[in-house]
């Protein structure tokens, strides 16, 4: 890319997305001009993110009950940015499949790259509606191979979706890192426990019931699971009541959470192939502190967890599975640690960004 010079539209919040973030940093990094139109955002991320970029325009737009009408928001506000600042002869990197249908067809003949990070099939009016900002993009890139190969056949793509792995863009790598005087009151009580995480949404689809039912019967264990209460956590919090809950943090410092975790939890139903070939942020989370894992049955997370030897997949809904692998981990987790270390450093983040942009 020899402009160096880019324009990022994102309708919601970076904070939301890390793999966002991590782009950010690494084209903050190699001195690329970066103008960010976003949605909102939320903590102090903002301040971060004004010192990554050359300009930010934070319109302040939030989620809205009528789609129609925040979606028309968003396409209006951020066209007259667009037009205003002529950021239509500069390149336009769009990091989500609903910003894109919310520019609309104007898009089309603008030099943009298609950034993926789900597949939709559970949403078959995002797959149909995407198709022609694929076929026109100058690139897609998606979060998996498995997903890259399955948007080819869909739309017939003459070319497979480039790459670009969700791991973190971040220096944050030491175990127990510093936390607040509230946080450390809220793990205080488990500190000689080992400590199973999970952080994520927080949904039936996930599956954490039998996980809960083991913890609340064992005194070995403690689970904390981070994210954004909902009804499905007070009832995993009826059927094990010692869990710890700790809130949405924004992204990067929820990792100073996970630096204090011994194992991480990752659990999707069968419900969509964007499920079974998952791209979950926490494989490289967990990882990166060279942290074992256990994931439950589904393509996704076998071809990264077992396949790398840094833990064990099984079935979440079978309680005997969960005591098992539990103890299988602790008699293996110097194995596993290692191996999760070497699988986080065995992908070059820079190196795959700077041969995917040369080709813009």
């Amino acid at each position: 890319m020899e402009n160096k010079e880019i324009v990022i539209v994102h309708k919601t919040c970076v904070s939301d997305y890390p793999p966002l973030l991590a782009f950010i940093k690494y084209l903050s990094k190699n001195d690329y001009k970066i103008h960010l139109i976003l949605g909102f955002e939320k903590g102090n991320l903002i301040e971060e993110l004004n010192s990554l970029c050359y300009k930010v325009h934070l319109t302040d737009i939030k989620p809205s009950s009528n789609k129609f009408l925040y979606w028309l928001t968003i396409r209006n506000t951020f066209w007259k940015i667009i037009n205003k600042n002529q950021y239509q002869k500069k390149l336009i990197w769009i990091p989500a499949a609903d910003t894109t249908l919310a520019l609309g067809k104007k898009l089309l003949p603008l030099n943009y790259v298609l950034n993926l990070y789900e597949l939709f099939d559970y949403a078959p009016r995002y797959i149909k509606g995407l198709e022609k900002y694929a076929k026109n993009a100058k690139l897609v890139i998606c979060s998996n191979l498995d997903r890259a190969n399955i948007l080819r056949v869909w739309w017939k793509l003459p070319v497979t979706p480039e790459i670009i792995l969700n791991k973190p863009y971040s220096d944050l790598s030491d175990r127990n890192l510093p936390l607040t005087d509230e946080l450390l009151r809220l793990l205080e009580p488990v500190q000689e426990k080992k400590k199973i995480i999970y952080q994520g949404v927080i949904f039936p689809e996930r599956e954490l019931d039998g996980i809960c039912h083991y913890i609340n019967q064992s005194e070995n264990f403690a689970l904390i699971i981070m994210g954004k209460e909902t009804d499905y956590l007070k009832k995993l919090k009826v059927i094990c009541p010692s869990i710890i809950h700790i809130p949405f943090v924004a992204p990067p410092y929820h990792l100073h959470v996970t630096s204090h975790a011994d194992i991480g939890i990752l659990t999707y139903d069968h419900s969509s192939l964007n499920n079974i070939f998952c791209a979950p942020n926490k494989v490289w989370e967990f990882s990166n502190f060279g942290m074992p894992m256990i994931g439950n049955d589904i393509p996704g997370l076998i071809n990264t967890i077992e396949a790398n030897k840094m833990g064990e997949c099984i079935d979440f809904k079978r309680e005997d599975h969960v005591s098992k692998t539990l103890h299988s981990i602790l008699e293996n987790y110097t194995e596993y640690s290692q191996n999760a270390k070497m699988f986080y450093n065995n992908y070059n983040y820079d190196q795959e960004l700077d041969r995917i942009m040369q080709k813009l």
